[in-house]
This record gives structure tokens, sequence and C-alpha cells, in this order.
């Protein structure tokens, strides 16, 4: 494959894929900052978003990053039912998390608390659940569990 060619520019990729802007799918341009950078880069498919921006349109210099919420689709009535129910959720995992008991207080070994306890007073900046992982990890018994050894070539050459 020829570097530059093909599958590098937006408009070939979205042809490869079969995803072509057929019209099913209108993309107006949203500002005047992305339509100067896709003229400048992809003229091609500028032509085709410029035929969906309505003649006359006065677009912003620029967009501010904010996303659109997930539920932007929906009707408004609907964007609040959703939103509370996603805030429900989130506040029962809240709930759950306080309910349970703090890792040096839970059913270990004696050897991983311990070393839970010397992370947290060697390594006061490090996240608790990186604590726990380690602990839990290097508290185990025996030999550490190790995964199939790799068999596939060393090189890509022939």
């Amino acid at each position: 494959m020829v570097r530059g060619a093909g599958i590098g520019r937006c408009d070939s990729l979205h042809s490869y894929a079969g995803l072509q802007n057929t019209g099913k799918y209108p993309m107006p341009f949203k500002s005047e900052a992305q339509r100067g950078w896709m003229y400048a880069n992809e003229p091609a498919m500028a032509k085709r978003w410029e035929a969906h921006t309505p003649k006359g349109k006065k677009l912003p210099k620029k967009v501010n990053g904010e996303k659109e919420s997930a539920f932007a689709h929906l009707p408004p009535l609907m964007q609040k039912v959703a939103a509370l129910g996603a805030m429900a959720a989130q506040l029962r995992v809240i709930k759950q998390a306080k309910d349970m008991p703090s890792f040096t207080e839970q059913d270990r070994p004696e050897k991983t608390k311990d070393i839970y306890r010397a992370l947290k007073r060697e390594h006061p900046e490090m996240s608790a659940e990186m604590k726990a992982r380690i602990a839990a990890r290097q508290g185990k018994s025996g030999k550490q569990k190790q995964g199939p050894p790799y068999k596939g070539p060393l090189s890509t050459e022939k």
C-alpha cells in the first residue's frame, strides 16, 4: 500500500467502509473554523457538506468543545426522565460503596492487609484501588500465575 493514498484520507476511509454521505444523514458545517479546515484538508467532502449547509446561514467562528448529551435525541421531557434515572443509578453505586467495609476490614489474609498498610504508608499519592490490587496480587500464597508463553514469530522479516 502506498503511504498517504487510499484509506489515509477521511473521504477515502468513508468510501472504503461504505459510509459515503449519501444524503440520508446530512452533515452541515457547524462553524467557520470547521469549514476552513475541511476545505483546506478535505475539499471533496467539504463540497458535499456545503450542499447540506443552509444558504445564508450565519455560522459561529468556533463551537465550544461541549459534547452533546447522550439523551440529546430524546424529547425534552424524556431527557429529564432519562437524566434522573442515570443519577439514581449513580447514587445507588455510591451508597453501595459507602456501605462496603474498608480493605483492611474485609475477610482477607493478614499478609495482604499488611501489604496494603505498607503501601498506604509508603505511597500516599497512590489511589486506594491501585493499592488494593497490588496488595491482593502480592498477598496470594504460592507462585504467581503467569499466562502461556508467547509462540508467535519474533520478527516480521522473512
